[in-house]
């Protein structure tokens, strides 16, 4: 069985690839607060350059209701409870939608597009969507927390 591709799903194809390929190269990061257990939004980074703890003021500044007192804390000591690592649970929810959202766009700008192919790309959409409804709010989150 041979799968043949026309020109625009070769293309989408191509582009949904090259989105997953990115979104693993540039992951989301979070700041862990061990103490609290508060996650806040550290950025997109190369995977192999997880991003740096900021100075002590701007990390405090993330987690203001965290119960540290920003006078009586070392550096050395708030620093040990907070560790940088990758948010998996925006990720996750990132490539699934990305999938099958790539899936579905493959099964639109098919040249025989009958009913039951309809039905299956409905339900792919779907699916994207609600992977969409998962992610959206941890982005938008991310982007209000982050300085």
């Amino acid at each position: 069985m041979t799968i043949s591709l026309n020109q625009r799903q070769k293309l989408v194809l191509f582009l949904g690839i090259a989105l997953i390929v990115l979104s693993e190269l540039f992951p989301p990061w979070v700041y862990f607060d061990s103490e609290s257990s508060k996650h806040r939004h550290a950025g997109y980074h190369f995977f192999m350059n997880k991003p740096g703890l900021k100075s002590r003021e701007e990390m405090l500044e993330l987690y203001p209701d965290s119960g540290y007192d920003p006078h009586s804390i070392a550096d050395e000591d708030f620093r040990k409870h907070i560790r940088v690592e990758k948010d998996f649970v925006a990720l996750i929810p990132q490539i699934f939608l990305l999938f099958f959202f790539t899936s579905g766009l493959l099964i639109v700008f098919k040249n025989n597009f009958s009913i039951g192919w309809m039905i299956f790309a409905i339900i792919i959409f779907t699916v994207s969507v609600y992977f969409l409804n998962l992610w959206l709010p941890i982005f938008r989150s991310h982007i209000l927390t982050s300085h």
